[in-house]
């Protein structure tokens, strides 16, 4: 889980969509036609930024993707994502419960001092 990280948002619902529309040229190419240059810009990049972290496979023809394919790590990113999550629940727990002892423990440390210093005195 050390070289897993989060996908942004929209490069994670492109993602979703490159999966829900695997083999459908035709949405992809319709998609493109329908946008704003602004738009396109950033799907483009989006696209160029999951090749870059090797999720996906994407050669261009027509202006659109074509032939979209789904690497590994892409395949992988939701599962490995809920494990990460998970991981860090866990971290948190941990965190807490070491804080709580560490309270009750120092909390019962003074009231034993206290007990000794009136028995004593």
């Amino acid at each position: 889980m050390n070289d897993f990280s989060l996908l942004p948002e929209c490069e994670e619902r492109l993602l979703q969509k490159t999966k829900a529309h695997l083999g459908d040229k035709e949405y992809w190419y319709e998609r493109f036609e329908s946008l704003s240059f602004q738009e396109e810009a950033l799907l483009r990049s989006a696209f160029k930024d999951l090749k870059a972290r090797e999720m996906i496979s994407c050669p261009w023809a027509d202006n659109a993707p074509h032939l979209l394919r789904i690497l590994i790590k892409g395949d992988s990113y939701f599962e490995l994502k809920d494990e990460w999550k998970k991981e860090k629940q866990r971290e948190s727990r941990k965190t807490w419960a070491i804080g709580l002892l560490a309270a009750f423990g120092g909390l019962a440390l003074t009231i034993i001092a206290q007990l000794i210093i009136r028995w004593m005195g």
